[in-house]
């Protein structure tokens, strides 16, 4: 059980006032997760936890892991569920317990996150995403020197981190020089990208033609497994992030790391570990029952923040910055969409809870605090109702634009 494991303990704050009431037992973990949060942030797990898949691909306000195994100390044990599942924070840690992993999300591009963040690949998995990524960098510049292990024989999980990390190409992974006058100072450019993006399509193209028999996979969804396209948009954050110079170089080390970070998972876990169940689901309507899914003995999550994020704004803005142009779908979308109008309905942000947009659309004062309480009342509703007789939820809230989290929440669960 990783919940007796030792873990950082945030430095005092004199700006921090928590206040705790009820048992102890309960009390303490709650308030140790939220000091967590404020002080670790993330997606950086501090030692002596471990870092493993998380925030490998950042989502947008994720849960910090240490937060997250304190939540779950006050969890009964058995079936986990995290109807805003966002990076998949809760989901690791969960499956660190030995305990079956159920998370939900109206997101595909938190789907897409969770899906290659709780993935426990296996020796042949990695081995095949490592000689695809190899012969994908050679292909693009057959004079670079592709510093990433080929498997051993027989080799086992332990030989293949250590591969990776023995050979990690982290030397040059050298920033962009600035140039001066320039108005992007420093900026990533995509177009520099579009070599290795187009050979990773074609691979990746090839790869599900073989699987297919020879035709084009036209079906998907969000939870469909694209290592290579994880790394990719992995690679391409990580260069915006630190102004990387060389596209191969970032695709190379972010592959290296991945690989050592899904080892490192797996051996986190215990034997026999099952991987996380996911659906594309809106938390108000979440049937886990029709879903043919057992209900929760737990609930632990980080509900959205009223009008501060537009998760499908950003996910629609992720997924288009890949620049995917072939027929094989990715995240359960083929191509990209031109405009606006093009988008799917899943991807659409009239879809989501306390959006932004939302907010600063709203005209009627009183509406969007109106609306906030309905869809908070219907969440917490469908979380009940997918919870086993003494099963326990534990949220890790925050406080919106003029709305309170922590009296909002509890007015609709007393309701």
């Amino acid at each position: 059980m990783v919940l007796s494991a030792n873990l950082p303990i945030p430095r005092a704050n004199p700006n921090w006032h928590v206040s705790m009431e009820g048992a102890s037992g309960l009390a303490e973990p709650l308030a140790a997760a939220l000091c967590a949060q404020w002080a670790f942030g993330f997606p950086r797990v501090p030692r002596p936890a471990a870092q493993l898949t998380h925030g490998f691909y950042q989502y947008p306000a994720g849960m910090q892991a240490v937060a997250a195994v304190n939540l779950l100390k006050t969890m009964p044990p058995g079936v986990l569920l995290d109807p805003f599942v966002g990076g998949g924070t809760t989901l690791i840690e969960g499956m660190r317990c030995g305990w079956k992993t159920i998370g939900a999300d109206v997101s595909p591009l938190a789907l897409f996150a969770t899906t290659h963040h709780t993935w426990l690949m296996s020796e042949e998995e990695l081995a095949s995403m490592r000689e695809q990524a190899v012969a994908i960098i050679s292909a693009v510049d057959p004079s670079y020197d592709v510093q990433l292990a080929r498997p051993t024989p027989g080799a086992g999980v332990d030989d293949v981190a250590g591969e990776v990390q023995a050979l990690s190409p982290k030397p040059r992974l050298q920033r962009q020089a600035k140039h001066a006058g320039s108005r992007r100072e420093g900026a990533t450019t995509w177009r520099s990208w579009e070599p290795l993006r187009a050979e990773l399509e074609r691979v990746v193209a090839a790869a599900d033609a073989s699987v297919s028999g020879g035709g084009v996979l036209t079906t998907s969804s969000p939870t469909a497994r694209s290592p290579l396209w994880f790394c990719y948009a992995a690679a391409q954050q990580r260069s915006a992030r630190f102004r990387l110079a060389s596209p191969l170089a970032s695709f190379e080390h972010t592959v290296s790391s991945y690989i050592d970070a899904v080892c490192k998972l797996r051996r986190s876990v215990p034997d026999g570990a099952a991987e996380a169940s996911l659906v594309l689901a809106d938390a108000r309507q979440l049937s886990l029952e029709r879903l043919g899914l057992p209900l929760a003995d737990a609930v632990v999550t980080s509900p959205p923040y009223a009008g501060v994020y537009d998760y499908l704004s950003h996910a629609r803005q992720s997924r288009a910055s890949l620049g995917v142009q072939g027929d094989a779908p990715l995240m359960g979308l083929t191509g990209t969409p031109e405009g606006r109008g093009d988008w799917p309905e899943s991807w659409r942000s009239d879809l989501e809870i306390g959006a932004r947009k939302a907010l600063r659309k709203t005209r009627v004062k009183g509406a969007f605090a109106k609306a906030w309480e309905r869809d908070q009342d219907a969440w917490l509703t469908s979380v009940r109702s997918n919870l086993r007789t003494g099963g326990r939820a534990a949220l890790l809230v925050g406080d919106g634009e003029s709305i309170d989290a922590l009296v909002s929440t509890a007015a609709a669960a007393e309701r």
